[in-house]
């Protein structure tokens, strides 16, 4: 059964505000998604969690400490799932979400790194030399 897990607002306020007049197309839904976690030491480590929807992939990694409740992630985001994001790799493979700050008061900021793209793709071509 797929749920609803979250939605992203791309735009953040003028997204709700373009979603409450029928015009959602700023706001994108996630609508299944795993988590995998271990509690070590009073942290809560994410690795290789990946939430998706229709057209968005987020992956998430990272940690939480429990007891001061400050967060140390990191979300790549691919955009436009599908035949369209072959075409949107350069572009999405440089897009990176950083969540800090803590439970209460998280701080999402955005990170590009422009040559991510082509580390990704010379350590894969390594990692695949016998």
């Amino acid at each position: 059964r797929r749920a609803k897990l979250g939605q992203i607002h791309l735009l953040g306020g003028l997204s709700k505000l373009l979603q409450s007049i029928g015009l959602g197309f700023t706001s994108l839904d996630l609508n299944n998604g795993y988590v995998d976690w271990t509690i070590a030491d009073d942290t809560l480590n994410v690795s290789n969690s990946l939430f998706t929807g229709a057209l968005l992939g987020l992956r998430i990694n990272g940690d939480l400490d429990m007891h001061s409740r400050a967060l140390q992630m990191q979300a790549d985001l691919n955009l436009l799932q599908g035949v369209l994001s072959k075409l949107l790799t350069p572009v999405s493979d440089n897009i990176q979400l950083e969540l800090g700050g803590t439970l209460d008061k998280p701080n999402w900021s955005f990170r590009l790194s422009p040559l991510r793209w082509f580390t990704n793709r010379i350590s894969d071509s390594l990692s695949q030399q016998p």
